[in-house]
């Protein structure tokens, strides 16, 4: 595999990535830190649990996730994820999401069962040690379970690896994405046993609005990958609507190809709204150039098509519109977002 898509899988968990998967994630992490900080203040109150466990969490979340990026390489489209189950997933971790923030916020006891918990004798084996190594078993399997809640950006890159084809690259990607996104894992939780009591309830305060910030959006963006949106992008641009071109050099088995062209930019599609004519034949080319954004995960969801593209070149895509309307397309976060109008 080209090194610039190694490159752009680094990028891509060192920044939006690496947000998603803490907003996603990191109320796990949270939760657990704090009853093992609860657990060993009992026995000595000035004593904090330092960073071990935080590093044993992303060690197996590290280790569990190569491992799930060879599986998928080895087996290719065996395990490929429809773009329905893609967006699916990602509408439950929106709402997980803005349920861990009303947690964080004590609003309602039952957005207690929003937070995980570890099997019940895996708790009270935590409560009984509380120095050397057995304190690690319960930050080792919640990393390890971590694999059963991505975010957004991390199906980008399963869907990645699962497009290369071979285990040792599949591997590669998910180690170098879910290494990359490490950072922020451990900056929070740092900076978090920092802070007494008062700056931890502030912080939570933040941590709750940027929670239901980004819940609210991502449910959005996985409503509008599954065509029923309920809101509109409040800073969309309204571009003019343009038309395709018609090539009439063509095999004979079909009357006519349109072609449209599409920019691929780090912020989104340009232009992002394109007029189609009903049951033609398309062809969509797709242009990129120094592209490190999660608008490479090109999808158009209704017609279950998906394409990783890379960093810089241009690739085609061929389908063929059968419905009236509006056909959406987008990144698979469905961040960055277009349609096209068929007619």
């Amino acid at each position: 595999m080209d090194t610039s898509v190694l490159l752009t899988v680094i990028v891509a968990g060192l920044t939006t990535g690496g947000l998603t998967c803490f907003a996603v994630q990191g109320g796990l992490l949270t939760s657990l830190l704090s009853q093992m900080q609860k657990a060993q203040s009992e026995i000595d109150p000035n004593k904090k649990i330092g960073q071990k466990p935080v590093v044993f969490f992303l060690l197996a979340k590290l280790v569990v996730y190569t491992i799930l990026g060879a599986i998928l390489g080895a087996f290719g489209s065996l395990f490929e994820i429809s773009s329905t189950t893609e967006s699916i997933i990602q509408l439950i971790g929106g709402i997980y999401m803005i349920g861990v923030a009303c947690q964080l916020l004590n609003l309602h006891p039952v957005f207690r069962y929003f937070i995980f918990q570890p099997p019940f004798f895996i708790q009270r084996y935590v409560r009984k040690v509380t120095k050397g190594n057995d304190q690690l078993a319960s930050p080792i399997l919640l990393g390890a379970m971590t694999v059963f809640i991505p975010c957004g950006v991390t199906l980008a890159m399963e869907a990645l690896a699962i497009s290369s084809g071979s285990a040792l690259t599949g591997a590669l990607i998910m180690f170098l994405f879910t290494l990359s996104t490490s950072w922020v894992f451990f900056g929070v939780s740092f900076a978090t046993q920092l802070l007494n009591r008062q700056g931890q309830q502030i912080a939570n305060k933040i941590t709750s609005a940027l929670l239901i910030v980004l819940g609210l959006y991502t449910v959005n963006s996985s409503l509008y990958l599954l065509g029923i949106p309920f809101a509109q992008d409040i800073f969309a641009k309204q571009q003019p609507v343009l038309s395709v071109t018609t090539d009439r050099k063509i095999p004979a088995d079909f009357d006519t190809l349109q072609r449209v062209y599409v920019k691929v930019e780090p912020n989104g599609y340009q232009p992002d709204t394109l007029k189609l004519k009903k049951n033609v034949p398309t062809e969509i080319t797709l242009e990129t150039n120094n592209v490190y954004t999660c608008a490479l995960a090109f999808t158009i969801p209704s017609m279950n098509i998906k394409k990783v593209l890379e960093p810089n070149g241009i690739q085609k895509i061929t389908f063929t519109p059968t419905k009236s309307g509006k056909l959406p397309y987008s990144c698979t976060m469905g961040m960055y977002r277009g349609e096209f109008i068929v007619e």
